[in-house]
């Protein structure tokens, strides 16, 4: 007996995951093979939405590059003028923290898609 449990609908490609200790349990129990989708392939429908959030990512980090050029400039006109740029750098690293965030979304959607 072969249980299948597909994550993508019926474009899942199912793979065999006997050999992990906890599973083989699983596989008694039932009188037969656990398997379960590796890597399932991206419809179009899939695939477009994909796209579009990877654009939506790519638009997040432009716009996060350009908040953290302002802020830059912000600061140097605080300096220019002898004001504290305390608050200021707190906002910059918060800008440069949520670059990085966009940046490892828009990997993250990269890499699905290329799959």
């Amino acid at each position: 007996m072969s249980v299948s449990v597909p994550i993508a609908g019926d474009q899942a490609r199912p793979a065999n995951i006997a050999g992990l200790p906890e599973l083989e349990d699983i596989d008694a129990a039932i009188g037969g093979t656990v398997r379960f989708c590796v890597g399932p392939r991206l419809d179009a429908m899939d695939r477009a939405m994909w796209q579009e959030h990877l654009a939506i990512a790519e638009r997040h980090v432009a716009e996060a590059r350009q908040h953290i050029v302002r802020q830059r400039q912000i600061i140097f006109e605080l300096r220019r003028c002898g004001h504290n740029t305390t608050t200021a750098q707190a906002v910059l690293a918060t800008f440069k923290a949520t670059l990085r965030a966009h940046i490892e979304d828009r990997d993250r959607l990269k890499a699905e898609l290329s799959r």
